[in-house]
């Protein structure tokens, strides 16, 4: 029977402490895939998303784009609100500027959106 080193033992724990300590970060890093995936699938082709402002902790969005017109941009709510991760939404601001819809919406999604992912 061999006997391990003393050395060897420390470098294990050392492995072993290293291999938690990653598990832990990896276990509180929020899945943003789902929330990418979710904006392409709904964004309107002419609608175009210029600031994106993430709280994942509060599982709230706030995004500023352009859309060609008010149809266009209806057509983007309406697809928001029919999204079954999002909780709520609102339409803060919109304004014509330079031939296009110049908009602001907030989004709260529901709590599994950003869930942290776990290993």
């Amino acid at each position: 029977a061999s006997k391990v080193s003393l050395k060897d033992q420390k470098d294990f724990l050392k492995f072993y402490s290293q291999i938690l300590n990653l598990k832990t970060l990896l276990g509180n890093h929020v899945e943003l895939s789902r929330f990418f995936d979710l904006l392409e699938r709904d964004t309107n082709k002419r609608v175009a998303y210029e600031i994106l402002s993430l709280n994942t902790t509060k599982g709230e969005v706030v995004l500023e784009g352009t859309a060609d017109n008010y149809e266009r941009l209806s057509e983007q709510l309406e697809a928001i609100s029919r999204a079954s991760e999002v909780a709520d939404y609102i339409l803060t601001q919109s304004q014509f500027i330079d031939g296009r819809i110049h908009f602001r919406v907030s989004i709260s999604f529901k709590p599994e959106m950003f869930s942290p992912l776990y290993l």
